[in-house]
């Protein structure tokens, strides 16, 4: 499907962000090029309402996220703006859309990530974030991180002071982002299981706040944001009930609808 940019997309507030914030009026941007459109990342089909596109913005900026919002509420939906001389423009439009994504479920990363694994052993954001800087080289050298990365930097961690657990969001969309570019799961990786994503609990979590696990996307139908057993720890059912599926057992009801117990005189009724 085409991916053009639609300014008629963009509400006021959204304009003034870009141009305040950015420097970037919207008559600068444009549709991304047919090349690009045929390298968009997977994870674009989560998105209801995709508005994308490319323009020329400084060397240091990859690219951007603006939320839409109506009469101050946010609605969900999103633009998302590449810079066209980004360095590695498909990973920079992956992390993006993690964004936009997080946007359209109306969850907030921080939150979820604190609910499911913050509670648990080295759990805590600020834990993981330093873990993700001190492991940072490994990541460069086996999962092609951008050395340049500044949410994998010291400088900019010991920057942020109390706020550097806020790396955490922007931390989970590079890594996703390299994840389908090669094509592989983080979690399947002995080192990243020993030194930084270091339980089960936290496995969990980070498969459940990233990719397309921020949508109902899956085979079974499972709810936004539900972590499930990463395949490679124990309790991993490669084939999860939804929500439906285990009222109807829990109820009694087989596949089809019928009464597992026949009814007195032998017959079943639907």
């Amino acid at each position: 499907m085409p991916y053009n940019f639609d300014p008629n997309k963009l509400t006021p507030d959204m304009i003034e962000s870009m141009r305040y914030g950015e420097g970037l009026h919207p008559s600068r941007i444009s549709s991304l090029s047919e090349t690009r459109q045929k390298k968009m990342p997977y994870t674009a089909a989560g998105l209801s309402a995709l508005n994308v596109g490319e323009a020329q913005m400084s060397p240091g900026l990859g690219g951007f996220t603006v939320p839409q919002y109506k009469n101050d509420e946010p609605t969900g939906k999103s633009a998302i703006v590449l810079n066209t001389d980004a360095s590695n423009y498909r990973q920079t439009l992956a992390h993006e859309l993690e964004h936009a994504l997080e946007m359209q479920g109306g969850h907030k990363i921080h939150d979820e990530w604190d609910k499911i694994a913050g509670g648990t052993k080295g759990g805590g954001r600020f834990d993981v974030v330093k873990r993700l800087v001190e492991h940072a080289p490994y990541l460069q050298s086996k999962w092609g991180l951008d050395p340049q990365n500044a949410y994998f930097d010291r400088d900019m961690m010991d920057y942020q002071g109390g706020r550097a657990k806020n790396l955490l969001k922007e931390q989970f969309a590079s890594l996703s982002a390299i994840e389908q570019a090669k094509n592989k799961r983080l979690t399947d990786d002995p080192y990243v299981r020993k030194n930084i994503l270091t339980t089960p609990e936290q496995r969990a979590a980070y498969n459940a706040v990233t990719g397309l696990r921020q949508t109902r996307l899956d085979p079974r139908d499972l709810p936004a944001y539900t972590p499930q057993p990463d395949k490679s720890d124990p309790g991993y059912d490669p084939n999860p009930k939804s929500m439906v599926e285990k009222i109807k057992s829990a109820l009694g009801f087989a596949k089809g609808g019928m009464i597992d117990k026949p009814l007195q005189g032998g017959s079943k009724i639907i």
